[in-house]
């Protein structure tokens, strides 16, 4: 029988099927004698007791294998991350609430009670949001009041899109937003916040290759957003006397290549993500890269950084569904086909390829799904076909189709 428990390659637990084994070996070396265990001949009343019992057991260790993992941050999930991020003093971003001003038409002096909700924008149109105060209609026949989503999250309503009221007042008649409400943020998921974490860990390594991308990817505790508006980085060096291309950058000698994402940053990012290479990259290291802004640090003395933008690779994917579970239609699966495949998307950075055998995967693993067949911009190859430092994959369109 295998080992299990705790050893010098660390803990292992042991399956159900492994502990049914190790029961039915330890009642035979007990009794000293051989036991039917085929279902066929064998004593079915002994075999079933073991089999619950070993079910039982078998849950108990495979959460007690979860509860080790979890030591691993990549591993941990849910409250077993929360915990790992108490220790390096990072917590979960908590949920937040969009809000809108809407503006309340009807009968001069009708006072409308805070709570009362309003209908309208969200990804159905049906979102819900409700008075935040109780406002009284003026002389004008209006009022403005601020009203927040009943659903946390990023719940969007542009203008006019608020325009239902789902708790009527008598002397209240319509309803609308002039401005697009102000989302929320989700609850941060397990894979944002651990890559927080590890960005915090990073961060502590003054001037490693690391440390200047977390630093880059800093967010703001209060937003929960990086001030550079950078959201993917890449940082590469050549500590060589010689000039190198890597992955598509050319590097001259003793110099770095910082490459960024997006490229629509504001004046205002711009400057904060000058200021952040400046305090970051050492002195007397070269910086390569098309953009550039001089700055002055907190030594007084001005200095010209330079970086990149990141350029994507738009990738057209095209799902063929060759075959369905009984009840299930393409038209029913092809909302979870497109998510599992952007939620994949999702993960890359700066530098990494779009995998064929990825978004594969993804795709065949939707319930429903027993076949399929995929291109990715007409082909079978990951894109790009090498790993490439200053492009970021993403998704041109996705098809779903028989």
């Amino acid at each position: 029988m295998s080992t299990f428990g705790l050893s010098d390659s660390g803990y292992r637990a042991p399956r159900m099927a492994d502990i049914l084994a190790q029961m039915q070996a330890d009642l035979e070396a007990r009794l000293g004698v051989s036991i039917d265990w085929n279902p066929e001949t064998g004593d079915l009343v002994l075999q079933n007791i073991f089999a619950v019992v070993a079910a039982r057991v078998g849950a108990i260790s495979e959460a007690s294998q979860a509860v080790y993992d979890a030591r691993n941050r990549d591993a941990a999930t849910g409250i077993q991350l929360d915990d790992l991020g108490t220790i390096i003093g990072v917590e979960r971003r908590a949920a937040t609430f969009s809000t809108a001003t809407v503006t309340c038409s009807g009968i001069p002096g009708t006072m409308i009670p805070a709570g009362k909700l309003v209908g309208g924008g969200g990804v159905a149109g049906d979102a819900q949001w409700a008075l935040t105060s109780a406002p009284t209609i003026g002389g004008g026949g209006t009022v403005d009041v601020t009203v927040q989503c009943t659903m946390s999250g990023a719940v969007a309503a542009t203008s006019g899109q608020i325009d239902a009221i789902l708790q009527p007042v008598a002397g209240w008649t319509s309803v609308t937003n002039a401005n697009a409400a102000a989302t929320g943020q989700p609850y941060q998921s397990d894979a944002d916040y651990r890559f927080a974490q590890e960005n915090e860990v990073e961060q502590q390594g003054t001037s490693s290759l690391a440390a200047i991308r977390a630093n880059i990817l800093a967010v703001d505790a209060d937003t929960g957003l990086p001030p550079t508006g950078v959201t993917q980085a890449i940082v590469i060096d050549n500590p060589t006397s010689a000039t190198v291309v890597t992955g598509g950058v050319t590097l001259l000698e003793y110099s770095v290549a910082i490459i960024v994402y997006p490229g629509s940053l504001t004046d205002d990012q711009i400057t904060q993500l000058a200021l952040v290479i400046y305090s970051n990259v050492p002195a007397a290291t070269y910086m390569n890269g098309a953009q550039s802004k001089t700055v002055t640090g907190a030594d007084g003395f001005p200095k010209t950084v330079r970086w990149a933008y990141a350029s994507t690779t738009g990738v057209t994917i095209v799902v063929h569904v060759t075959e369905l579970l009984a009840g299930y239609t393409v038209a029913s699966v092809t909302d979870a086909v497109t998510a599992a495949i952007t939620a994949y998307f999702a993960t890359l950075q700066v530098g990494d390829q779009a995998r064929y055998s990825k978004v594969y995967a993804a795709a065949a693993a939707v319930e429903g799904v027993e076949g399929i067949t995929l291109t990715m911009n007409g082909g079978t190859l990951d894109i790009p076909n090498s790993a490439t430092y200053n492009t970021l994959p993403t998704i041109a369109s996705i098809s779903v189709t028989t």
